[in-house]
């Protein structure tokens, strides 16, 4: 008899909801474009990221989480780390070395009883020069049909961000670093701040190795803006080199990031579903865990089949579960399954507009 293939399981997790996620006119908020500004959770985002973690501890089918992936904005890291804790994957003070990761002082280390790889390539899509305003403002200044065309084209890259304050957040910001932070329990984290490979946008991920590849231009720069392209083209190597693999072996792991990062990444992951034409209906909610599972690709598989990371799926996805509004969650059926408690569908919105609008979803 032959040895049994391992399925890996992949879950896919948009931080809760932040302060700029809110639109509430009764106390003058309004969604604007985040991008790699650093916004904190606020109260409901960290119920929302609480319920995905309990959420999580139900889907024993899956087995326990293996290896967690975050992004380096703290409404990622928050996330993250609230549902490791409600998974009981965090260690006790006492046991780690620091608490709680802080991205200030780059101590990530010695947290969580399971490897944390915490990478710039999981950062929200880069918005440029869209970053802090809201949709009407931006309307404003230039047209919906442009709005519409920045945020919704594969290609197209908003106007860049202004280069000295592009320069200030690099120098300043940890998280606007090309950088990547792998950490072990109870081990030293191996900070990896990688370079830029000559005739491509983008470092080959180095993160796997002792030395960064530098070339002569030095370490890689923040972006001025992304397309959604780019954003997925800087998720590859990190998804081929370290993810996949993992899932591979048929491990569990846990990604952590936003909604651009997901969607964009789900183009490449989930190819029958997702194409560049259908990505604005391609929803991903706040904190609802999106489940995935794989196994390795074999030889006699066919070649339209395998996935980027040498993976195939094996397990087609439920029907996207309805929101109380209604709506679904997805207008795109994906090949994953939704997993969404009652926990997490009491906390789908904070606000009665956002229940009746959606509009947690409009920016992201």
């Amino acid at each position: 008899m032959s040895p049994r293939t391992p399925h890996g399981t992949l879950i896919l997790l948009r931080h809760g909801q932040s302060i700029w996620n809110i639109t509430d006119p009764s106390v003058g908020l309004v969604s604007r474009f985040t991008g790699w500004a650093d916004i904190a959770l606020t109260s409901h985002g960290v119920l929302q990221a609480e319920a995905a973690g309990r959420s999580l501890v139900s889907l024993r089918r899956f087995g326990k989480i293996d290896a967690a992936y975050c992004s380096l904005l703290s409404r990622a890291v928050d996330t993250c780390d609230i549902v490791l804790k409600e998974c009981g994957l965090k260690l006790h003070v006492g046991e780690s070395k620091v608490a709680t990761p802080s991205k200030k002082t780059l101590n990530f280390a010695g947290c969580y009883k399971i490897p944390v790889t915490y990478s710039w390539r999981l950062n929200e899509r880069h918005y440029g020069g869209l970053v802090g305003l809201s949709k009407a403002a931006v309307e404003q200044k230039y047209s919906s049909e442009l709005l519409h065309q920045w945020r919704y084209s594969w290609h197209t890259r908003p106007p860049p961000m202004d280069e000295d304050l592009r320069l200030y957040w690099e120098k300043n910001a940890g998280w606007c670093k090309t950088i990547t932070h792998s950490t072990k329990p109870r081990a030293s984290t191996n900070s990896i701040r990688e370079g830029r490979e000559r005739g491509g946008m983008w470092p080959k991920m180095s993160m796997l190795t002792t030395e960064p590849s530098v070339s002569s231009t030095g370490f890689a720069a923040m972006p001025r803006c992304e397309s959604l392209c780019d954003c997925a083209w800087r998720f590859l190597p990190l998804w081929t080199e370290s993810i996949a693999p993992r899932l591979r072996r048929g491990e569990s792991v846990l990604v952590v990031a936003h909604a651009n990062t997901i969607r964009s990444a789900l183009y490449y992951l989930d190819p029958v579903r997702v194409k560049k034409d259908n990505l604005k209906e391609v929803k991903i909610p706040s904190a609802v865990p999106l489940v995935y599972r794989f196994r390795p690709a074999k030889l006699d598989d066919h070649k339209r089949d395998i996935l980027t990371g040498k993976l195939i799926h094996v397990q087609g996805g439920r029907d996207c579960l309805s929101t109380s509004t209604g709506k679904k969650l997805s207008d795109v059926q994906l090949g994953g399954e939704w997993f969404k408690t009652v926990d997490i569908e009491k906390l789908s919105f904070c606000t009665k507009k956002g229940q009746e609008e959606a509009l947690e979803h409009e920016i992201a």
